[in-house]
């Protein structure tokens, strides 16, 4: 099985962990949006071109287009981080 992609911070000395996102495909690692839904893991899904993105029902979860811009990208991680960390 293939592992999806992270995103991950480690920060420099003294600096805490940022929480792992995992970038997952969509709709192509569906097994795997399940898979690290069920162990709370927080998952941006990049939506394959010419696909309608999934409905959203988790805090944890958000989506981008395959095409979006580095910005987007990241913006969406912080708040997937965000998230995470108000739900310690």
């Amino acid at each position: 099985m293939e592992r999806p992609r992270t995103i991950v911070d480690a920060g420099g000395p003294g600096v805490g962990r940022r929480p792992v996102v995992a970038c997952i495909r969509w709709p192509a690692d569906e097994a795997q949006r399940r898979r690290l839904a069920s162990e709370r893991v927080p998952r941006l899904l990049v939506v394959e071109p010419g696909v309608a993105p999934p409905l959203v029902e988790d805090e944890l979860e958000d989506w981008v287009g395959e095409a979006s811009d580095e910005e987007d990208v990241l913006r969406r991680v912080a708040n997937l981080e965000a998230r995470v960390r108000a739900g310690r």
